[in-house]
């Protein structure tokens, strides 16, 4: 499973990138994170790499000599929270030093709903990037459809009932018969767990 963040954007004055990776640092090691700096860049870009759980987790912000920033994080094995965490101390640098993201590709989804039953949902099906979007779909296609087939139940069972109640047993049993099957049909697509 992979689940990422990364994020481009442009700092209106690149002379604040030593105050912006300050800022971060700071923030980060608020949360418990290590902080260490990154290997430099061949274009002179600065930055810093964050862990804040176990390997293979992590995030870099880069942040070029002309201003250009990049935020990249790998989440997967730290957990729904740190994912959220990393999302929130990225809007919260955007706050404080006035840029604007050009690009957000998050396979969670999270930055584009800040929903948090959503991105748990993520971290179960795998995220969107590995087809976790395409499955929630699924998923919800097959909820809407037990419920249809619910419904379809109730309503047999309840024409098969005023039928019986009005003496036409043989027309009845029709109306029976779509009952049954779509209670069984609905109980048989409804997605478990």
């Amino acid at each position: 499973m992979r689940i990422s963040l990364h994020l481009t954007a442009r700092l209106p004055d690149a002379r604040a990138a030593p105050a912006l990776l300050d800022h971060l640092r700071g923030r980060a090691e608020a949360l418990g994170w290590l902080a260490e700096a990154a290997a430099p860049g061949a274009g002179g870009d600065v930055g810093l790499r964050f862990l804040p759980g176990p390997p293979g987790s992590g995030l870099e912000v880069r942040v070029a000599a002309d201003g250009r920033l990049e935020a990249s994080a790998e989440t997967a094995t730290a957990g729904p929270e740190v994912h959220r965490d990393i999302c929130l101390l990225l809007v919260e640098a955007a706050n404080a030093f006035g840029f604007e993201p050009e690009s957000v590709e998050d396979d969670a989804g999270y930055w584009d709903r800040w929903d948090d039953r959503a991105l748990r949902t993520a971290w179960k099906t795998g995220g969107a990037s590995t087809g976790g979007g395409a499955r929630e779909r699924g998923r919800r296609g097959r909820e809407v459809a037990g419920s249809v087939l619910a419904v379809l139940a109730m309503l047999g069972a309840g024409m098969a009932l005023l039928r019986a109640l009005n003496g036409d047993i043989a027309g009845g049993k029709w109306w029976f018969a779509l009952a049954v099957g779509g209670y069984f049909a609905s109980g048989a697509v409804r997605p478990r767990g």
